[in-house]
């Protein structure tokens, strides 16, 4: 995978694939990876993949896309740490396309949540008002940040998928917030620091852009100077931001949004009317991801899922494919003695490379385990 206008910044993971705490910074413009065979450059493509399917999964529900989601949580070599999963894909916008989608967006959703579905009001002030102060210079917060999808690693657990992104705070400080695209709080922004508070409320695009309330039905166009500090909580609370295209017929912002990103401002024949921020994300990864193989990028699961207590079962001496499997996906220390037969099976067979696999049709149940002989299998 490489990126065009994307830029990625860092990539972390921990408790995923063969990852059990890694970060990768990326400073300079081309990063070569290398390294030998097992050593999980493969992973690195996979976690961006693993990424931009996550996000996916926020714009669109399908079965299909949970189904992977899953196939990459059973795919991992690491034990889940206490804390679960967490993966960071870290970005900055380069693009003016994908920096105007975004301000787009606000926009959109600035207009819909002001105006709402009230008909028979002159919406230009407060459109006018939208365009003049919701600029992308003011913002370019949005424009550097992080897709996180977390996973508290229990059966019954939701996938997490959020952007987060710094904002100065008082005293010359930032506050990082997490704009959630799935699980809890969707379509919604929260401090990072409140994330677990339970019972958050909410505020509809922060009090209507901390306007005065309306008075006998009038609409007026918010007073004053837009900073980005409009849009989010003021303390211990969320703010629900998405766009609604139910208003007939559309307003200005939302015909531009629409245009940008190629859907039907009345909703089209699939009647999709509720569009949030993973709309936009969805769009640029498709944008700015490049995926030059994928001949093994998705993962095959592994049987620590399924039975992480799992022993040999042919006597003391064991079956050599499920001992080698248990090893490959046991903790690190563990893996090092497998690296070690790896090792020595290629002095011994001069340079073959050898890998245990899962057969490629293996179904939710455990699956009858094999081993193969590989030239580059990583």
């Amino acid at each position: 995978m490489g990126a065009l206008a994307l830029k990625i910044t860092n990539i972390s993971a921990r408790g995923l694939l063969s990852f059990d705490d890694f970060e990768l910074v990326l400073d300079h413009r081309i990063t070569v990876i290398v390294g030998p065979n097992g050593a999980g450059k493969s992973n690195l493509g996979r976690v961006l993949e693993f990424v931009r399917r996550a996000v996916e999964s926020a714009d669109r529900m399908s079965p299909e896309l949970e189904r992977m989601l899953q196939v990459f949580y059973g795919g991992r070599r690491t034990v889940i740490p206490a804390n679960g999963i967490e993966i960071r894909v870290g970005y900055e916008l380069t693009d003016e396309f994908e920096k105007l989608l975004v301000v787009a967006f606000i926009q959109a959703a600035a207009a819909s949540a002001l105006l709402g579905n009230v008909s028979g009001v002159d919406s230009a002030k407060i459109e006018d008002w939208i365009e003049r102060q919701m600029t992308a210079r003011k913002l370019s917060p949005l424009f550097r940040g992080s897709l996180v999808v977390t996973h508290r690693g229990t059966p019954d657990a939701q996938w997490q998928v959020g952007v987060e992104f710094e904002v100065p705070s008082t005293r010359r400080r930032r506050q990082t917030y997490r704009w959630m695209l799935r699980g809890n709080l969707v379509d919604s922004i929260v401090a990072v620091d409140d994330l677990n508070i339970a019972n958050l409320h909410g505020e509809q695009l922060a009090d209507r852009l901390r306007g005065k309330p309306e008075s006998q039905g009038r609409l007026a166009a918010p007073s004053g100077v837009f900073a980005i500090s409009r849009l989010l909580p003021r303390s211990r609370g969320s703010v629900s931001c998405s766009l609604d295209l139910g208003r007939n017929p559309p307003l200005r912002a939302s015909r531009s949004f629409a245009e940008l990103i190629g859907i039907d401002p009345f909703g089209g024949p699939d009647h999709i009317r509720h569009y949030g921020l993973a709309r936009v994300i969805t769009t640029v990864l498709r944008r700015g991801l490049i995926q030059t193989s994928d001949s093994r990028l998705l993962p095959t699961p592994s049987v620590s899922w399924w039975t992480p207590g799992l022993q040999p079962r042919y006597g003391a001496e064991g079956n050599l494919p499920e001992m080698l499997l248990l090893l490959k996906n046991s903790p690190a220390s563990q893996r090092l003695r497998y690296e070690g037969v790896r090792q020595r099976f290629w002095e011994l067979s001069k340079g073959r490379q050898l890998d245990v696999v899962e057969p490629a049709w293996v179904s939710w149940r455990l699956p009858s385990l094999d081993v193969s002989g590989h030239l580059g299998l990583i």
